[in-house]
């Protein structure tokens, strides 16, 4: 166990400034990179042996993990920026995420709404997704794993230096955390792929909704008996009003055999898209066509291909709101982006009334940078309106997500000009 006096306040070139938690495998710390300027992370943890032999050999393991783990570049992914050794002390530096992991909000009093433990595991997902299809599992999914910065985003970490993402390869001998093992970790199988990180996820997934692990025991032992021989509680018994739906992609995701649980990550992530983005208004269900022509008259996708705009199609919900009815009301607690395909819509901020017209976006505040919803989008005239979840265009096609972001940008970019104009004819106006 290290302290903060024990490395002088300083290890390599980084500046030690406060201990943010420690673990099996060793200390985490903020520090200060005076050459890059930056925060980081720092694990740190010592080079044990028996004899000397037994140090070289931990040392080059060390390194081959700190190296493995560099070459994972994600959005939901947190970053590896370098790795050292210091006299018998290895560390790594990590990305310094402003934030806290999902531990606390598994928690019955602490539990998030059910959407946003979706858009959780859904971002999860495509980090996993981007592990496995380079032949590599986690192995030691949960809850204080992932981790969830001041904006809302998600990031998938193990600080474990003797665990960082191992190859799936045939292993003898039990590795991971208990509660959170798929069976075939349990069992001690000697091949282990990409399914036990699903089953992990799904365990997540479970206790994050219900406050509930699945499996649990006074020991690791009883534990995995339970993972290999007994069925959880259901879910709906936990959470009464849990959705169906969610209740069935949990069951999947953490079903004993594993042909029988979702085959890849992106599958999952499949599996909770339609249930994050919602349904449509009953007049807009199933109208492609429709909506096509609608999409095919904004400028905004002006330069978007027909597939791309049946993506786009894809990931939204269409919705139809008579006069006077309100699109967003001050309570909603979503992550969406909202477009107004046919209509318009006000909203009054300061006594000032500000107006969207065909084409136009609103609510990206509150999905951009997790701001709750401070106003009230009201429906001036029957209008229809499409959402697109700010988590799922983050997992979208990139061509489709820059083309998708350059276009918003250049439209609130024009909004922006034009309200500056507006202040200064008003300042003219006095004078």
């Amino acid at each position: 166990m290290h302290d903060n006096n024990s490395i002088n306040k300083k290890l390599g070139r980084y500046k030690i400034i406060s201990k943010l938690g420690e673990g099996g495998m060793g200390v985490v710390y903020k520090a200060f990179d005076p050459v890059l300027d930056r925060n980081v992370a720092l694990k740190v943890g010592k080079i044990a042996g028996k004899d000397e032999a037994a140090a070289a050999k931990n040392r080059k393991k060390s390194l081959k993990e700190a190296r493995l783990a560099a070459q994972f570049i994600h959005p939901n992914i947190i970053l590896t920026y370098d790795a050292g050794f210091e006299g018998d002390l290895f560390f790594i530096a990590l990305e310094y995420i402003e934030g806290e992991d999902l531990k606390k909000y598994t928690h019955k009093k602490r539990l998030f709404q059910h959407k946003k433990v979706l858009e959780i595991i859904f971002n999860t997902c495509h980090a996993l997704e981007y592990i496995h299809k380079k032949n590599f599992a986690h192995l030691d999914i949960k809850p204080s794993n992932i981790m969830l910065t001041e904006k809302g985003e998600v990031k998938l970490m193990d600080f474990g230096i003797a665990r960082l993402l191992q190859k799936t390869a045939k292993k003898k001998g039990v590795s991971g955390t208990p509660n959170y093992m798929s069976p075939e970790q349990a069992e001690s199988k000697e091949t282990i792929d990409s399914r036990s990180d699903i089953f992990s996820l799904g365990v997540v997934l479970y206790e994050l909704l219900s406050g509930e692990r699945p499996f649990d025991g006074d020991n690791s032992f009883q534990i995995m008996y339970s993972i290999i021989n007994k069925n959880p509680e259901s879910l709906k018994k936990l959470v009464p009003d849990i959705n169906t739906d969610i209740a069935n992609v949990v069951a999947r995701a953490m079903a004993k055999k594993v042909e029988k649980r979702f085959q890849s990550a992106r599958e999952f992530a499949d599996a909770l898209l339609p249930i994050i983005k919602g349904s449509d208004s009953g007049v807009l269900d199933k109208q492609d066509k429709t909506k096509i022509n609608f999409l095919k008259k904004l400028i905004f996708f002006k330069h978007f291909q027909y597939s791309q705009l049946m993506e786009v199609i894809n990931l939204s919900t269409w919705s139809f709101h008579a006069k006077d009815s309100f699109i967003v009301e001050e309570s909603d607690n979503d992550n969406n982006i909202y477009m107004i395909i046919n209509g318009q819509a006000s909203i009054e901020v300061a006594g000032k009334t500000k107006t969207y017209i065909r084409g136009e976006c609103f609510g990206e505040s509150s999905s951009l940078y997790s701001m709750p919803r401070h106003v009230k989008v009201k429906a001036d005239v029957d209008s229809v309106i499409m959402a697109i979840n700010a988590n799922i265009l983050n997992q979208s096609d990139a061509e489709l997500q820059v083309k998708f972001l350059r276009e918003f940008f250049r439209h609130k970019t024009v909004e922006l000009v034009e309200t500056n104009l507006q202040l200064i004819k008003a300042g003219f106006a006095k004078n």
